[in-house]
């Protein structure tokens, strides 16, 4: 439980954007793409619909250093820039309204940034599923997004035991019938195939994925995978290749009979 000295004061005010202040320095970013998706968004809204938290900025004795005083966003930075790029000039925000040093701002700061959850990849595509393309739009979500992640699970793992890290690659026949059977095979059983390899190739391999994906413009994991594949297989076709042209060991002089 936090001491009591760490408690906040808060309430939730109707404030003018232009008497929010950023944070010099945000652990958090957002692409250009993204930033522009979080404007287009308030814009359609017309409000924010998740509040920022400011702090009053004020002396220890409680009397606001600037008049009219000055909020300093300590969670929140991109919705405010967006909110201001929308249009708004007046926004509803959580207020902390009693004094706290900089190393607690610090602290709520990274607090709110690390705090997310996970998503139910099966829960969050049934819902997705169930909107209309302006629907799937404003949300910010892609169909990639689903594929990607059931294609290719890249994790890594820190356990009582060594370090490693893990690749699980799934391959399915794309015909329903064939893969309906598959599930119900692999309910009664839980034979896989199971290949180890060592830790330090983890990141080559994972760099190899990323270099793909980037030098063909491939945003899904299983495609980049072909993709590679077939890059490997290309080189292994020169390889054989070399190695069958013959040798030439320069001109041979015939001696005479």
């Amino acid at each position: 439980m936090a001491p009591k000295k760490d408690k906040l004061d808060t309430a939730i005010e109707r404030l003018p954007i232009k008497q929010l202040r950023h944070l010099k320095k945000n652990a958090r970013y957002m692409t250009a793409e993204q930033q522009q998706r979080l404007t287009e968004n308030i814009t359609r809204d017309g409000a924010l619909t998740s509040l920022p938290l400011v702090w009053l900025m004020q002396a220890k004795n409680g009397k606001p250093t600037e008049d009219p005083p000055v909020y300093e966003i300590v969670s929140g930075n991109h919705r405010v820039m967006s909110a201001r790029e929308a249009g708004l000039e007046d926004i509803d925000c959580i207020v902390i309204r009693n004094w706290i040093s900089a190393e607690r701002r610090v602290e709520i700061q990274l607090a709110h940034n690390a705090v997310n959850g996970q998503d139910d990849l099966s829960v969050l595509e049934e819902l997705y599923e169930g909107l209309s393309l302006s629907g799937k739009e404003y949300s910010g979500l892609t169909d990639d997004v689903f594929s990607g992640l059931k294609d290719l699970s890249l994790s890594g793992f820190n356990v009582d035991g060594p370090d490693y890290q893990e690749i699980t690659l799934s391959f399915l026949p794309e015909d329903a019938t064939q893969f309906e059977d598959l599930v119900k095979r692999a309910g009664k059983s839980q034979k896989a195939l199971f290949y180890a390899a060592r830790l330090e190739d983890f990141d080559t391999m994972f760099d190899a994925i990323v270099r793909t994906k980037e030098a063909h413009n491939i945003q899904n994991n299983a495609m980049a995978i072909a993709a590679l594949t077939e890059l490997a297989m290309e080189r292994l076709d020169q390889i054989e290749a070399e190695a069958a042209e013959p040798v030439d060991d320069g001109d041979v002089v015939e001696k005479s009979a």
